[in-house]
């Protein structure tokens, strides 16, 4: 099984201190996702520059566009990170906000890396017609498809779902360069956790695998690296 995989990370040096420490065999299997925290580190270009430029990176600035009511520091990033030689695509929901959306259209991409599209189970019919209504080519570009907080399930019941949902969109999304499935194993509430290091069951993995024993196209992994995307 030669799984590609997409984690979402932050704009936060120790991210891309992780990233520049890992071996050129996982570099080759992994794209990475960089979401614009609220405030960006100013350090986070250079950083980036500095130790990953050889590493393609994808920028999701759509949280901090939604924060701020602006673009800017995506932009700003975005383009440094280009003049800097970095391969760089960026990242956006399926029906995104027409401001960034209009954003992500003035962008130059590395075909290396491919636009990223976010999108829902409800979106898999439509996604590929709104890539191409708005000048994207889907053969370009990743697709991830976000299944949510995977605790409250039994990951075989719903991986069978996933698997069913995914089957039925199969002639919608295989036009697209790599598939992914993103989600996370623990809800937002973690009021029961204790101090200190806590176990959880990834059943954010156990659903991928069972999901993928029942699809009929490709489909990677992606996940938040950490158990709730809001625990920052």
């Amino acid at each position: 099984m030669n799984l590609k995989y997409m984690p979402f990370l932050r704009t936060k040096s120790g991210e891309v201190s992780a990233i520049s420490n890992l071996s050129p065999f996982a570099l080759g299997r992994i794209k990475s996702l960089f979401r614009l925290t609220r405030d960006v580190p100013k350090n986070f270009g250079q950083s980036y520059v500095n130790n990953c430029s050889h590493v393609p990176i994808l920028l999701d600035g759509e949280e901090n566009s939604a924060i701020t009511g602006s673009t800017i520091s995506f932009i700003t990033l975005y383009n440094y990170l280009t003049s800097n030689n970095c391969a760089i695509a960026p990242a956006i929901s399926y029906a995104a906000d027409p401001s960034y959306l209009a954003a992500v259209k003035t962008l130059s991409l590395s075909p290396l890396v491919g636009l990223t599209i976010k999108a829902g189970f409800a979106d898999l019919p439509s996604v590929a017609s709104w890539c191409i209504a708005n000048g994207f080519d889907p053969s370009q570009a990743n697709l991830v498809i976000t299944i949510g907080d995977t605790s409250n399930h039994d990951p075989y019941m719903y991986g069978n779902y996933v698997s069913h949902a995914i089957n039925s969109s199969v002639s919608y999304i295989n036009s697209f360069k790599e598939i992914y499935i993103n989600a996370f194993s623990a809800a937002k509430d973690h009021s029961g956790f204790i101090l200190g290091r806590n176990l959880l069951p990834r059943k954010c993995w156990t659903t991928f695998i069972h999901t993928i024993s029942k699809t009929n196209i490709e489909v990677n992994f992606s996940d938040f690296c950490q158990i709730h995307p809001s625990l920052e």
